[in-house]
């Protein structure tokens, strides 16, 4: 049985205070109707301020700055992938390749890499599992052209040799890329795009991890020219050794050989050191 007894209201105290008696015991019971509802009313500003926020943040994602965000999507989604072209050879007048551009693949997982051959980087890059534009499950496939140069210093000053491209190449040549090479000295330098070629292009599809979907189209490079030289190879070499020993004998570092075809004015060798 529970009775409820009301008492006198005592200074300091709250009179939304009673006291209800069951048995033996007593209990306060406080009467706290107005708190609740201003307690309630402020989570239900807080609710809608949150709400508000988030109908705010939407609607600038996806009106205000919407265009622009559909842009950034579509160029994550596809990528423009440049080609290099294959420079083109040097030859003499007997035909022996005095330089050529070589590609060598390598597989990159981190800082370490691994040489492989053309039709493993193919093979990879079919199965997702590595590709030159995108990072697979057993790394990223980097392509490295190299030129190669048969006689080496033998016939360095007549061929010249090729570099990186510079800011100021760039700013020079409209057609350049940051990942060309050009020519530095000599026939390279002389008949640079003559030997260069034409880059190609190749458009992309890529997931949200990076990796190729689809290759949507591409432009195939056209590889630059071939130049075959009036210098004769065995001859440039006798050549090259001739001087290289003299100047030891007198103890010169310095001398040029130029040997010519006298009824046809055809550089036949040419050494400098």
């Amino acid at each position: 049985m529970v009775k409820r007894r009301k008492f006198r209201e005592l200074p300091g105290f709250d009179s939304g205070v009673s006291r209800e008696t069951v048995g033996h015991f007593k209990f306060d019971k406080f009467e706290t109707g107005e708190d609740t509802n201003v307690h309630v009313a402020f989570f239900r500003l807080v609710i809608i301020l949150v709400v508000m926020v988030f109908l705010t943040r939407l609607f600038v994602l996806t009106v205000v700055l919407g265009k622009k965000n559909r842009t950034l999507a579509e160029t994550n989604r596809i990528r423009l992938v440049n080609m290099e072209a294959e420079r083109g050879k040097i030859l003499s007048r007997d035909l022996q390749v005095l330089a050529q551009t070589k590609n060598k693949y390598v597989l990159k997982k981190g800082v370490d890499e691994t040489e492989i051959s053309e039709s493993v980087a193919r093979e990879l890059e079919d199965k997702n599992l590595a590709g030159e534009n995108f990072e697979g499950e057993l790394g990223q496939i980097v392509v490295k052209t190299e030129r190669q140069y048969a006689l080496g210093e033998v016939a360095s000053h007549a061929v010249g040799y090729v570099g990186p491209v510079s800011s100021q190449d760039l700013a020079d040549n409209a057609n350049l890329v940051p990942s060309d090479s050009v020519g530095r000295l000599g026939i390279e330098a002389a008949y640079q795009n003559f030997l260069r070629g034409e880059n190609g292009k190749r458009l992309v599809e890529v997931d949200a991890l990076g990796k190729k979907i689809s290759v949507l189209g591409k432009t195939d490079p056209k590889a630059g020219q071939d130049i075959i030289l009036t210098v004769d190879a065995p001859l440039q070499k006798v050549s090259f050794d001739a001087l290289k020993g003299q100047a030891e004998k007198v103890g010169s570092k310095k001398g040029a050989v130029i040997v010519t075809n006298q009824n046809t004015g055809e550089i036949l060798a040419l050494v400098s050191l």
